[in-house]
């Protein structure tokens, strides 16, 4: 202990301490302190990442150098909610930036708009018009061959063999992205040409 120490139990106060020259696996170093404690471990930067990168990634990462291909190197490694290079927080005062965690530090941010994301959720909606399922009779069975042959031709799946004996498995694969995108395309330029009916219609 270099500085501070003082503490008064009854009132579970601690004067601002700062501890030096702990070791990687000090008990001080095993759980995040609420508390004003610095500690300070000497090692070089190659050892000092490599001992981070070994760790659960931290809410915040900061980093003091006057070399800007270390910063680079430093946050190219590891991995953390935010950083600041040469400053401590200063990231989290700026009013239009996103402050969060990742993995165990949280998970989504704050700040604008990425509070409003974090809390919402994007819902696909999609309201068939209900003529449109005569059009998609073909779903419900008894089935015959030609209903068959219709669903398996809007799957991509040929009612005979389509593919050439040069064409790799890759190549049939291609073909039957491109034969569902067609039929998804034509289905949805339909559906946004039919309006759906407000409440006041139901």
């Amino acid at each position: 202990m270099v500085y501070g120490g003082k503490r008064i139990r009854a009132t579970r106060f601690l004067e601002p301490t700062v501890v030096a020259d702990l070791a990687i696996k000090d008990p001080l170093l095993s759980t995040e302190l609420f508390a004003p404690v610095l500690l300070i471990i000497t090692a070089s930067v190659p050892d000092a990442v490599a001992h981070i990168y070994t760790k659960p990634p931290p809410l915040a990462f900061y980093a003091s150098t006057n070399f800007s291909s270390v910063s680079k190197h430093i946050l190219n490694i590891t991995l953390s909610g935010g950083a600041s290079i040469n400053d401590a927080m200063i990231h989290v005062s700026l009013a239009n930036a996103l402050i969060g965690g990742v993995g165990e530090s949280g998970h989504g941010a704050y700040h604008d708009v990425y509070r409003v994301n974090a809390f919402s959720h994007l819902r696909i909606v999609v309201a068939l018009p209900t003529w449109m399922d005569r059009l998609m009779s073909g779903r419900y069975p008894p089935y015959n061959m030609s209903q068959l042959k219709m669903m398996m031709k809007g799957l991509g799946v040929p009612d005979t063999p389509s593919f050439k004996r040069s064409e790799g498995v890759v190549d049939q694969a291609e073909k039957r992205f491109r034969a569902r995108s067609t039929l998804a395309t034509f289905l949805v330029l339909i559906l946004a040409r039919c309006p759906v009916p407000g409440p006041s219609s139901w």
